[in-house]
C-alpha cells in the first residue's frame, strides 16, 4: 500500500518515541491496536493533537473496560477524544457486515458506494451514545442487511437490531476511528490461523488510503492519480507499528512525502472480548 500511493513509514514497537520531540517531525499518528499507558506518553500524544496533529485508530485503540487490564483511566481520550466511553459489548465471531456511508462529502468517503461488504470483524458496541455528541461525525455504520450479525455462541455475541456506528471523526481534531481490525483466527482448533485479513477488501482499503491522504493534509483532486510522496521503507504489522523519519515538509503540498508515526502493538488474541482483556484484536495492516 505504502509503495502504490508512495508514502512512508518505519517501525517501531517502543512507546517511548511517543514524546514531543519525535512527533514534533511527524503529520499522522496510527494506533493500530492499543493505547499508551505511561502518563508522559499520553500528555505528549494529547498535546500532539491539541496542536494540529492528526490521528488514526483501529479497532481495540478505542478499547477501555473497568474493570479490567484496560480500564477507562483516560477521559480526554475515551471521553473528549474518541468520544465512546467504554467499550460495552461485541459480536462473535468476526463476520463481515454491510456498511453504510452516512457521509458521502467527507474526504475520507467520498469514493466510496453508498452501502459496500466489509471484511470479518469483530464489532464494538460504546456506552456512550456518539450521536447524542455534537462534536462526532458518524461516516459509516452497520446497515441494518447485516442483521442478524455474529454467530456466537453466546447470544449476545449476535446482533439482531441497533444503531452501531463504526467509523467517525472528532470534528475538533484531524482524526479518524474504524472500528475494524480483528480478523477471523482458528481458535477453535487453538492453531490461531488466520481466517481472514482486514486488507482484503478493495472497498475498504480505498476508506483507509483516503483517510490516510486527507489526515496527511493532502490537497489532490478527484481522479488524480499517482501523488509524489516518499516510501522510506516497508515493514510488516507482525513486528511491529510504523514510524517514519523523512525531513519535515508543508502540510498540504502536493509533492511532499507524508510522514507516518504508529505507536507499539502487543500480542494477538484469538478470542472474543471477555470481561477482563488479556491482550489485543488481531490485524494485518501493511501485511
Amino acid at each position: 500500500m505504502a509503495a502504490k500511493y508512495n508514502f512512508a513509514y518505519e517501525a517501531t514497537t517502543n512507546w517511548n518515541q511517543l514524546n514531543p520531540a519525535f512527533l514534533s517531525q511527524h503529520q499522522v499518528v496510527l494506533f493500530l491496536d492499543t493505547r499508551p499507558e505511561a502518563p508522559a506518553q499520553r500528555k505528549a500524544f494529547e498535546d500532539f493533537m491539541e496542536h494540529g496533529g492528526a490521528w488514526m485508530g483501529f479497532h481495540f485503540a478505542g478499547f477501555a473496560l473497568t474493570p479490567s487490564d484496560y480500564p477507562q483511566n483516560w477521559d480526554w481520550y475515551h471521553q473528549k477524544f474518541l468520544g465512546s466511553g467504554e467499550y460495552l459489548s461485541n459480536t462473535w465471531r468476526p463476520t463481515s457486515a454491510v456498511l453504510r456511508v452516512e457521509d458521502s462529502t467527507h474526504p475520507a468517503t467520498r469514493n466510496l458506494p453508498a452501502t459496500f461488504k466489509s471484511a470479518p470483524n469483530e464489532w464494538y458496541r460504546w456506552k456512550n451514545n456518539l450521536r447524542a455528541n455534537p462534536d462526532i461525525k458518524v461516516l459509516l455504520s452497520i446497515d441494518p442487511a447485516s442483521f442478524p450479525l455474529g454467530t456466537g455462541p453466546k447470544p449476545n455475541e449476535i446482533w439482531h437490531s441497533g444503531d452501531y456506528p463504526v467509523v467517525w471523526t472528532n470534528q475538533k481534531y484531524k482524526m479518524i476511528y474504524l472500528n475494524m481490525g480483528h480478523n477471523d483466527l482458528d481458535d477453535n482448533q487453538h492453531t490461531n490461523k488466520e481466517l481472514s485479513f482486514t486488507l482484503a477488501n478493495e472497498t475498504q482499503n480505498q476508506l483507509i488510503v483516503d483517510s490516510l491522504q486527507w489526515l496527511g493534509g493532502r490537497n489532490y483532486n478527484d481522479g488524480q492519480a499517482g501523488l509524489h510522496l516518499y516510501n522510506y521503507h516497508r515493514h510488516s504489522y507482525n513486528n511491529g507499528d510504523l514510524i517514519q523519519k523523512t525531513s519535515p515538509s508543508a502540510p498540504g503540498a502536493i509533492h511532499t512525502p507524508f510522514r507516518y508515526a504508529v505507536p507499539p502493538a502487543t500480542k494477538r488474541r484469538s478470542q472474543a472480548c471477555p470481561s477482563s482483556k488479556s491482550g489485543t484484536a488481531s490485524m494485518d495492516l501493511y501485511r
